[in-house]
């Protein structure tokens, strides 16, 4: 558990707030600072005077991860910390708070995902970023991008986490056994050409692996799905 601490001087002083002790992950405020938004394990909590007092919003405390909030405080975003057993979801409330609809539209992306959803908005509300989470894969699973004016949902595909280790005179690269349709490039620099690696990595566990002398590794690697 922990505190909640503010500052209004661009961080020199700070000063606790009322919020009650709790297990805080994520927080969220209006371009004015007056109205914040946080959650933590225990649900969501609302405050509408610079943290000076603080009202628990409806949603249940069903381990609260991520909010996000407009510019004037009243079009916020909630989510779950999602696991398979008790599922996920992203909640909105267009009145600061008081009261919160689940946004089905992003059911398709969020149901059964093994891993954490982080949340941002756009100042005036009308655009979501919502960045998913999934351990099979490196902790990474996939940022989307929200329109609502036309619940118009966009994938931004990302790699999956490439491990990188030294082991005397090999460097052990591995990755998620479970990033179907990845491969393994190697280049000179960062501006390439890149070209694919040959070997073929051993299983191990949930994790590909693939051992390289260091004297073959004048340059870096990356996964790419082509």
């Amino acid at each position: 558990s922990g505190l909640i601490f503010l500052s209004s001087d661009a961080g020199l002083t700070w000063r606790k707030s009322s919020a009650p002790e709790s297990a805080w992950s994520s927080l969220a405020c209006s371009a004015d600072g007056k109205r914040i938004i946080a959650a933590s394990d225990e649900g969501v909590h609302i405050s509408m005077d610079e943290g000076a007092s603080w009202l628990r919003s409806a949603l249940p405390g069903q381990r609260w991860w991520s909010v996000a909030s407009s510019a004037d405080g009243m079009n916020l975003l909630a989510s779950q910390r999602s696991s398979r057993s008790s599922g996920s979801s992203i909640h909105r409330s267009f009145d600061g708070g008081l009261t919160w609809t689940e946004d089905t539209d992003w059911s398709p992306f969020v149901d059964g995902v093994d891993g954490d959803i982080v949340l941002a908005c756009s100042a005036d509300g009308s655009r979501a970023v919502v960045g998913i989470g999934n351990h099979e894969l490196g902790g990474v699973g996939g940022w989307f991008i929200a329109d609502y004016g036309g619940v118009y949902i966009r994938s931004l595909t990302l790699p999956p986490a490439l491990s990188v280790q030294r082991a005397g005179g090999e460097l052990i690269l591995s990755w998620p056994e479970a990033a179907a349709g990845f491969h393994l490039e190697s280049a000179s620099g960062p501006d390439g050409p890149w070209t694919t690696v040959s070997a073929t990595p051993a299983a191990e566990g949930s994790r590909l692996t693939l051992r390289v002398l260091m004297d073959q590794t004048a340059g870096i690697y990356r996964l790419h799905r082509p």
